[in-house]
């Protein structure tokens, strides 16, 4: 089954939750991963939790929130024995060491700003359409990958949007952040019933996007095995930041360097972006500072966080 269609929603979760997604897809997605251990860490309204928990499913969430609705839904949840965490930012938080291992972790996330949930900037739906939500996407991706079992599955259901005439396509951008040798399945996921159906666009040349997509990975191996793939991957990519630049030369070089060394080995990495900023090591050096996984192990020395 390539296309997932479920026109009835299914039981589980809060159907009047705005972006809130079929129970039935997280059925489907239990039936083909088979795990013992589900962790969402931005859960919403707990539908993936609920489904889990009905299937006879250990359940773990999360969510940023901390509202009294979610505060009631944490009691819920933990009440039908789920584990629950609020508060918890999932693009920082380390997910594998508040809630250990899962086998099968799945997310759908905000995107874009069609739909925001709240003023708090750390949620993505406060970050745009694009370099720094395409930022915090893969943050997350590496944390939910990192708190995966090796050989247990990761999974994202997004979509891509449209806005000022421009297209943003969110899950090509988390393909090409990840592994290539880890994904497992793309599936086109059908909406139904969701208000921009009923809305009058005006004319639209090439038609509403009615559609979001199911990707999963399967974890192999550790960080800096990842942190090779896709740089390997990323080599050349035209349109990389100074954050892409400065991770990507660290983790070539094992993950640590000095600083001379990880100037040489950003200019071998990036030569236009250095030719053209003269001040290019100060860059590197500030990049280092902005970096949430990179670590000042002694002076002129940095390190991929562990």
């Amino acid at each position: 089954m390539s296309i997932l269609s479920f026109p009835e929603r299914g039981e589980g979760g809060d159907a009047r939750y705005r972006g809130n997604c079929s129970p039935k897809v997280y059925e489907w997605l239990l039936k083909q991963a088979r795990p013992r251990r589900l962790l969402d860490p931005v859960m919403g309204s707990g539908t993936s939790l609920d489904v889990a928990l009905r299937s006879g499913i250990q359940a773990a969430g999360a969510d940023l929130s901390t509202s009294p609705y979610h505060q009631a839904l944490k009691a819920r949840l933990e009440r039908a024995g789920a584990q629950v965490h609020l508060g918890v930012d999932a693009t920082r938080a380390d997910l594998a060491g508040l809630f250990g291992p899962a086998d099968l972790v799945v997310a759908h996330p905000a995107y874009g700003t069609q739909l925001v949930y709240s003023d708090d900037p750390r949620d993505m739906s406060q970050l745009g359409d694009d370099e720094v939500f395409y930022e915090a996407l893969q943050a997350l991706l590496v944390n939910m990958r990192e708190a995966t079992s090796v050989g247990g599955h990761y999974a994202l259901i997004i979509g891509d949007t449209r806005k000022q005439g421009r297209y943003h396509s969110y899950q090509a951008e988390a393909i090409a952040r990840l592994p290539r040798r880890e994904l497992q399945c793309v599936r086109i996921k059908e909406q139904h019933h969701v208000a921009s159906g009923r809305r009058d666009y005006g004319k639209l040349r090439w038609g509403l996007t009615l559609h979001e997509y199911l990707l999963v990975w399967q974890r192999q191996g550790q960080l800096y095995a990842l942190l090779r793939d896709v740089s390997r991957q990323d080599a050349a990519r035209s349109a990389n930041t100074w954050k892409t630049i400065v991770r990507r030369a660290l983790a070539t070089l094992g993950g640590r360097s000095d600083l001379e060394t990880l100037y040489t080995e950003v200019s071998r990495g990036a030569p236009d972006r250095v030719q053209a900023n003269p001040n290019f090591k100060a860059k590197v050096r500030q990049t280092l500072q902005l970096l949430p996984d990179c670590v000042a192990e002694a002076r002129g020395v940095w390190a991929l966080a562990a």
